[in-house]
């Protein structure tokens, strides 16, 4: 297994990849949210940025799904130098480069190196019922059997204001963080799977990942 390198540790072709990058000065207004956290992948700054030979409006799910859920659990997170990382240690091949995104059942090697403490479920009620009220997540899911493609987001499971009695509504709300790569606004729904339910299809579970509350001290 290919052992994941923090920012600090990557050979210079990747550390050109964030100068080229930050050199950009995208502006995320468009795309940050009050709490921290990264929607609208189409558009806004992931429009002017790369991951590898891609356009990151395309293919940068993944790397938002992991900076969401770190900044979410309250660590300190920075995006491009995140991004650096997965260029190394997630991408799938492709031509050209970059065009198929980030491996979803990486993404627990960039936790584990940052000293991140997680739990990877491939069973989605394993994960719904580890996904407890204040925790964070990502969630990796197909979009069908016979169609290759993979989306990545991240969730967080907080309190009902209202319980009515069921257990969904006991267990608290799911929102979800750029469910869709022109999604706008944070998604609301009462369970994981319904989350993953598009139009009367609902998308293949491929792995997720719950992390550990308490946040981290030194930056990212």
């Amino acid at each position: 297994m290919r052992k994941w390198v923090i920012f600090e540790e990557l050979p210079k072709r990747y550390l050109r990849a964030y100068e080229r990058n930050a050199s950009t000065n995208a502006d995320f207004s468009e795309n940050r949210l009050q709490n921290g956290a990264l929607i609208f992948q189409s558009g806004g700054a992931f429009e002017k940025l790369k991951f590898r030979r891609a356009a990151m409006c395309g293919v940068c799910c993944g790397i938002m799904a992991a900076y969401n859920a770190l900044t979410l659990s309250g660590r300190e997170a920075d995006f491009l130098r995140l991004a650096a990382e997965f260029e190394r240690g997630a991408a799938i091949p492709a031509i050209p480069a970059g065009a198929f995104g980030c491996d979803p059942f990486k993404i627990g090697r960039c936790f584990a190196a940052h000293g991140v403490k997680f739990a990877e479920y491939r069973c989605l009620e394993e994960f719904e019922n580890a996904l407890e009220n204040g925790r964070v997540g990502v969630v990796g899911y197909k979009f069908g059997k016979l169609d290759p493609r993979m989306h990545l987001f991240a969730v967080e499971r907080v309190k009902a204001d209202i319980s009515d009695g069921t257990e969904s509504s006991e267990r608290g709300e799911i929102i979800a963080y750029n469910r869709f790569s022109d999604s706008r606004k944070p998604d609301c729904f009462r369970s994981v799977r319904e989350a993953l339910s598009c139009g009367g299809k609902q998308r293949l579970f491929l792995t997720g990942y719950v992390l550990e509350s308490s946040p981290l001290e030194r930056r990212l």
